[in-house]
């Protein structure tokens, strides 16, 4: 009896660490908000890693950045726009480069990944950041 007790609480103790291990490092490095660089007066790029897990096979890598937190989410209307990419799909390393910033604001920032799942589009989103212009 303590043989097959032992044996189920050795197979459960097994059975979490592998369901652990499966979401946890992999997850949060799928998208991964940067640092801010070049930043001056009315310009700044903005850093992403993205690194899809195997299931996410058609993806957009994306960075969001408006002056309201409220605003990062998906397709709104006030986030701040156009940025060029430059992309090392290589690294996973996008640099965003976004122009015609207005100085002395604070801006929020977040890298964000869209992919297409068998319950329609989803998105992994990294940590919300921040940077401020400087004044002229």
């Amino acid at each position: 009896m303590l043989h097959k007790t032992l044996f189920v609480a050795l197979c459960l103790l097994a059975a979490l660490s592998c369901k652990k291990e499966s979401r946890g490092g992999d997850w949060d490095d799928v998208a991964v908000t940067g640092e801010v660089t070049n930043l001056t007066s009315t310009s700044a790029t903005l850093n992403a890693y993205f690194h899809p897990l195997y299931y996410m096979g058609d993806n957009y890598m994306d960075i969001r950045c408006a002056t309201d937190k409220d605003d990062l989410r998906p397709y709104s209307s006030t986030s701040v726009s156009p940025y060029q990419r430059d992309t090392d799909d290589k690294k996973g390393e996008c640099h965003f480069h976004y122009n015609n910033l207005k100085p002395g604001t604070t801006y929020y920032y977040q890298a964000c990944l869209a992919y297409d799942s068998s319950f329609g589009e989803r998105y992994a989103h990294g940590q919300v950041k921040q940077f401020t212009t400087p004044v002229q």
